[in-house]
């Protein structure tokens, strides 16, 4: 894919947007930015089920040589958070190389709204609602919710068309249709969260933290699940439970349902922690700094010994990252 004329490629994570990012910086030299927006596990996607062991195990390993190809390649580095920044150095990130730049979201689209009026409790979760977004987790502690606590109502937001049926499926094992509510990804995202007493977070293993902080900017009281940047994200803000318990997450929600005041406390932690660390416009400015950094023009040598030393030598074989892909007898 040919790369239009540019100072500067910033690449959001991922493989296939790293390798163009990369074609672009071996053929015009342009600048790389990459934002680290991965996890570290061994993700695998749903089209490669009918792969041979072998041969997903050969894609996991691409897949991780790519990634340690961007970061050799890449200016900077920003990942999203300590989580993220630990990830890239375990797989050889150079320190000097990464500015962790937290994930933002915009305030004037997640306003605080007064909970729901008089009526069934009700628990929102937002995601995708795929094999690997955190939905059977989720559905485990609300059977043990809705017998603690009945009449309770669960809100599955944001679930993306393809995974309507998976969803269906894995309601229809909990016997608990009836209390459960299906909502396509609202174009509005005001609409989000509002429906909900308590937000319960509980994502995949590689999602970004970004559905935590538009419901800690919506100021509602969150349980979240300790998975990647989950703690470090919410900070004391609201209630984290530990990942693979349901009947703690049950617990932690119910005990939310039934102190309204507490809930209320924690939404307005939430929201004030999430205007002063991860908000839009403070993205906007670093990435801004970072642009310029990357794109303006290199220091002034202190000296001309100094520049001498600088000056690289004429490539006359592949970048040693490109090397293993290139066969040994061309």
């Amino acid at each position: 894919m040919p790369l239009p004329k540019s100072d500067l490629v910033h690449c959001i994570g991922g493989t296939t947007p790293l390798l163009t990012a990369l074609a672009g910086r071996w053929q015009s030299g342009i600048p790389l930015l990459l934002t680290e927006a991965r996890a570290p596990v061994a993700r695998q996607r749903p089209a490669e089920e009918r792969l041979s062991p072998a041969v997903r195990a050969v894609l996991r390993r691409f897949r991780a040589a790519v990634a340690r190809t961007g970061y050799a390649e890449a200016g900077l580095i920003a990942p999203l958070s300590a989580y993220h920044h630990g990830w890239a150095l375990r797989h050889g990130a150079a320190a000097a190389r990464l500015v962790q730049v937290p994930a933002g979201v915009d305030p004037s689209e997640y306003p605080v709204t007064a909970e729901p009026g008089a009526g069934h409790p009700a628990v929102v979760w937002a995601g995708s609602g795929g094999p690997d977004s955190g939905l059977t987790q989720l559905l485990a502690a609300f059977e043990q919710v809705a017998a603690a606590q009945p009449g309770t109502v669960l809100h599955l937001v944001g679930v993306t068309p393809a995974h309507e049926d998976h969803c269906a499926e894995q309601i229809e094992r909990t016997g608990l249709g009836r209390a459960v509510r299906l909502h396509p990804l609202p174009a509005d995202p005001r609409d989000r969260y509002t429906v909900g007493h308590v937000v319960a977070h509980v994502p995949g293993p590689a999602d970004p933290p970004y559905r935590l902080i538009e419901a800690m900017m919506s100021g509602r009281a969150v349980v979240g699940v300790d998975v990647g940047p989950a703690a470090e994200t919410l900070g004391d803000a609201g209630v984290l439970v530990q990942p693979d318990d349901p009947a703690e997450l049950a617990i932690a929600i119910v005990d939310l349902l039934r102190a309204p005041t507490r809930r209320r406390q924690l939404g307005d932690a939430a929201r004030r922690r999430a205007l002063t660390h991860f908000t839009t416009d403070r993205v906007v400015r670093v990435y801004g700094a970072l642009y310029a950094d990357l794109t303006g023009p290199p220091p002034a040598p202190a000296s001309a010994f100094e520049l001498a030393l600088t000056i690289p030598a004429p490539r006359t074989s592949p970048p040693a990252t490109l090397r293993w892909l290139i066969r040994e007898d061309r």
